[in-house]
């Protein structure tokens, strides 16, 4: 549940990435309530290094894919409803 509430705030980030305005403030929002659910799910896990490494992982993995979501293009491409119709050739 909690798992699924994370994957639920990064389809939202990744949909406040691709919006016009950028909407910083409610995506640092959204990044800091990831944060919060992770350091949950790794409480939990705590004690079980396989568990924390594929939480390290994870967190790494994030960090790039977030990355790459400010890149307005990409935002674009990686949206959870798919690519809108953009023009890839003038």
């Amino acid at each position: 549940m909690v798992l699924s509430l994370k994957e639920r705030i990064d389809k939202a980030y990744e949909a406040a990435c691709g919006l016009a305005d950028r909407e910083a403030n409610n995506k640092r929002a959204m990044r800091h309530l990831v944060g919060v659910v992770m350091g949950v799910v790794r409480r939990g896990m705590a004690g079980y290094s396989l568990a924390e490494d594929e939480l390290d992982q994870n967190e790494k993995a994030r960090d790039i894919r977030y990355g790459l979501l400010q890149l307005p293009f990409l935002a674009n491409l990686m949206s959870p409803d798919g690519p809108s119709n953009i023009a890839l050739l003038p």
